[in-house]
């Protein structure tokens, strides 16, 4: 029975790589997307304003990370800062980025159903 699981581990571990790589590929195309759509509508990137949400959004993630590095010693169960924000950017990005990728497409489509708003508009928002 050891060896049945150990397959269904390293089955698991091919299915989370592919998931990353899928995730990683619609994220990358999202992104190609959102700078076609600056380009093409000539817009200045307002790169202040963009670093300063990067920086809240960076500071809000390491403080999830820490809290949960908190409660994991409050659980008997401690975990090193750099172990959980490794083990967390890892599940993230399994997790999230083909989320977030179906997310802005649904967004854009509600944009466009109910407000006319063009994709490529949506994407650059």
């Amino acid at each position: 029975m050891g060896s049945r699981f150990s397959h269904i581990g390293e089955m698991k571990k091919y299915l989370d790589l592919i998931g990353l790589i899928v995730g990683l590929t619609l994220f990358a195309r999202q992104v190609r997307l959102s700078l076609n759509a600056l380009y093409e509508y000539k817009l200045q990137i307002p790169w202040k304003a963009m670093l300063l949400s990067l920086g809240i959004c960076i500071c809000f993630y390491l403080l999830q990370v820490l809290s949960w590095t908190l409660i994991m010693k409050f659980l008997k169960a401690p975990i090193r800062v750099s172990q959980a924000i490794q083990g967390y950017t890892l599940s993230f990005l399994l997790r999230y980025i083909p989320g977030s990728v179906w997310g802005y497409w649904g967004r854009g489509q509600w944009l466009k159903r109910t407000l006319g708003i063009s994709y490529r508009v949506s994407t650059l928002g």
